[in-house]
């Protein structure tokens, strides 16, 4: 997709975005194609969609049909996927000797008015697999917090259940050539998650930028102190470290860069949270000002598949374990 293709795109999902309700989102971005143009060039799709999402705190996430699609499941109203909020997935198989018993799922989805007709959740398989499994919806699931959490606009909830087993899962658990490909799926899920959260602090960024530059303090701009560059210093460092990161992760989409990424774009959103917090004062505390819709929204995305400090502590790991499997890196 060419510039100008790319520009269009860009327009017309602003204006979908700016002028469709929450709960109407997702049947608007499948009339509008979004899925197509996510098949046919992946890149466009996502960090378009996915930066508009944080730039204009988007009450229906993409990310479920993103994960649907990377994962080979029809994408559709019908079908929810549940994420997990650590390295690892939350949801674990329950075994009685070698047969397995009960699924039991824990993660986070998209809220809906109607409960699905099924989930697609990653789970804790025997011998330390990890393989997602599509199931029925389970009548006994609940949503502990559903409609609350730290950002109610988010449209996202907890998610517990407890699955039997049928004999098509135990198949899947047994036959290793049937298992979804987890770390691909996972890969594009935190591409897009590094997208929005780079967003999301590029607008924190912004917000504390024009109150520094507008608010004065013994007659002089409050930006001009030593004190407030710094904190904004800092802040810009992780951006740019952020956005080179996701651009890398893209240039060679493997899993481990697109680890790097969801790692810095959090490292991103954490600085900027806490250091424009600070500028911005009182004023950042306000109900008026948007800047703690925006703190929100990072607080709530930035652990979905393990926070940065997790995920930088697996991804030692696993370099300690294959030596071989060096990330590229982003060249300075």
């Amino acid at each position: 997709m060419d510039e100008p293709e790319r520009d269009l795109l860009e327009a017309s999902l602003r204006k979908l975005l700016g002028a469709t309700p929450a709960g109407e989102l997702r049947g608007a971005r499948t009339a509008f194609g979004w899925t197509d143009v996510l098949i046919e060039d992946e890149e466009a799709a996502v960090a378009t969609l996915f930066e508009l999402q944080g730039e204009l705190l988007a009450g229906a996430s993409a990310l479920e049909d993103l994960a649907l699609t990377a994962a080979g499941f029809p994408s559709s109203e019908g079908t929810a996927f549940v994420f997990p909020v650590s390295v690892v997935p939350t949801s674990r198989i329950e075994t009685a000797g070698s047969d397995p018993v009960v699924l039991l799922v824990e993660g986070v989805t998209v809220t809906r008015p109607v409960a699905p007709e099924r989930i697609v959740v990653p789970v804790q398989a025997p011998e330390a697999r990890t393989v997602v499994i599509g199931t029925p919806w389970p009548e006994e699931a609940r949503w502990p917090n559903e409609g609350g959490g730290i950002d109610p606009a988010g449209g996202w909830a907890r998610l517990c259940a407890i699955v039997p087993v049928k004999p098509a899962i135990a198949v899947l658990l047994d036959d290793a050539d049937a298992e979804v490909p987890w770390e691909a799926t996972r890969a594009a899920c935190l591409r897009a998650l590094a997208h929005e959260l780079t967003a999301v602090g590029r607008v924190m960024l912004g917000l504390a930028v024009d109150h520094v530059t507008s608010r004065h303090q013994f007659g002089a701009p409050i930006g001009t102190f030593q004190a407030v560059q710094h904190r904004l210093a800092e802040v810009c460092m992780w951006q740019q470290s952020a956005e080179a990161a996701v651009a890398a992760a893209w240039e060679h989409p493997d899993p481990h860069s697109a680890v790097l990424a969801k790692i810095l774009a959090g490292r991103f959103v954490t600085s900027a949270g806490r250091h424009c917090q600070q500028v911005l004062g009182g004023m950042g505390f306000t109900w008026e000002h948007p800047f703690h819709r925006y703190l929100r929204r990072a607080l709530l995305l930035e652990p979905f598949l393990g926070r940065a400090a997790e995920l930088r502590a697996a991804l030692g790991a696993s370099l300690i374990a294959d030596r071989g499997a060096l990330p590229r890196l982003a060249p300075l």
